[in-house]
């Protein structure tokens, strides 16, 4: 009996690999393999939901900083613009003050509290102190942001 050994082309599917006498004596091209196990899958799956569930939880806390972040901006601004706006007028009377922004305006959801002191650093000088805070819930939790400026007192 002959045996005839048979070649096949490569079909774009990598090359062949090593030649192996088979069972019946013939010897045969060794392909590489055609597809992928399931266990393969399985553990590319697993990496790739761990990868997933990462980045998902990077990017949700990226949004919940960026949102605190909006809100703390927004109220350093109107804080120290209203600062500025007492400064170049006239110093104002003492007292306790606090109320809640139009909830159709820019600073809807937001509070503030005002109070003015005098306040004596040395003797024969006196000043007045004006503490302004501004309070907002950003992602669930209170937020405030205080700054304060001496004036002159009248």
């Amino acid at each position: 009996m002959c045996s005839i050994e048979r070649k096949r082309a490569p079909t774009g599917r990598g090359p062949a690999r090593e030649t192996r006498p088979g069972p019946s004596g013939r010897r045969w091209f060794r392909w590489g393999p055609r597809g992928f196990t399931l266990l393969e899958i399985l553990v590319a799956m697993a990496v790739l939901s761990i990868a997933l569930v990462a980045i998902f939880q990077a990017f949700a806390a990226t949004v919940r900083i960026n949102t605190v972040t909006q809100g703390l901006w927004k109220a350093i601004i109107y804080v120290n613009n209203e600062l500025a706006r007492i400064e170049r007028g006239t110093a104002p009377s003492v007292a306790l003050e606090q109320g809640s922004f139009d909830p159709k305006g820019p600073m809807a959801g937001y509070a503030w509290r005002r109070e003015v002191v005098d306040e004596q650093p040395l003797p024969g000088i006196t000043v007045r102190k004006v503490l302004l805070e501004v309070t907002w819930d950003a992602a669930g939790a209170p937020q405030s942001y205080r700054s304060q400026i001496y004036v002159q007192a009248p």
